[in-house]
């Protein structure tokens, strides 16, 4: 199995949410501490994306955005820029049910394809790019987007080489994007 680096995306305004989603403690802990444990024992190390000032708290090593409140492709950017690894397992933290078993799943296919990205699939037919293994053989493309102005991850896929991962269990993926949202995920 390849070796990757962590992200976990925490740079979002959380308007929805109405306070930084990242650090609500969900069953006790910060959802995105939750999203970083699932990560940890299947990379080489845990890195969140975001204001470093507003999530030092959390007591790990936080990485600013590329380029601030340019969506999640910014995150990715950064987060490739700064691995050490050639993948990265990036992860938004408002989805409190990824697990490790998805990751090592994204790590046997990186390590099995010659592609930029590597993008689960629920059998919907919904894309799952935040929670995906991306390489640094894509950065110069999806910077390219980035600064071109493309937001939509969907849309910057387009600009690299990527296969879909097929996942049955669509409640990995299940989001909080609001409080109400809490009730799931408890």
């Amino acid at each position: 199995m390849i070796e990757a680096s962590g992200y976990v995306l925490v740079g979002g305004q959380s308007s929805r949410f109405g306070s930084p989603k990242a650090l609500h403690l969900l069953n006790g802990r910060a959802m995105a501490l939750r999203v970083a444990e699932a990560l940890a024992g299947r990379v080489t190390a845990v890195t969140l994306v975001g204001d470093p000032d507003l999530y030092a708290v959390l007591g790990m090593p936080v990485i600013a955005d590329r380029i601030k409140r340019a969506g999640p492709l910014a995150g990715i950017v950064a987060a490739l820029h700064h691995s050490p690894q050639q993948w990265c397992i990036v992860a938004a933290c408002d989805m409190p049910f990824v697990s490790a078993g998805l990751v090592e799943q994204l790590l046997g296919a990186a390590g099995a394809a010659s592609v930029d990205a590597i993008v689960p699939q629920t059998p919907d037919g919904r894309l799952q790019p935040l929670f995906a293994a991306y390489a640094k053989s894509g950065l110069a493309a999806l910077e390219h987007a980035l600064l071109r102005g493309t937001r939509r991850l969907t849309d910057a896929l387009e600009c690299v080489s990527w296969a879909k991962l097929p996942v049955d269990d669509v409640r990995l993926f299940a989001n909080v994007n609001r409080p109400s949202d809490l009730s799931v995920a408890d």
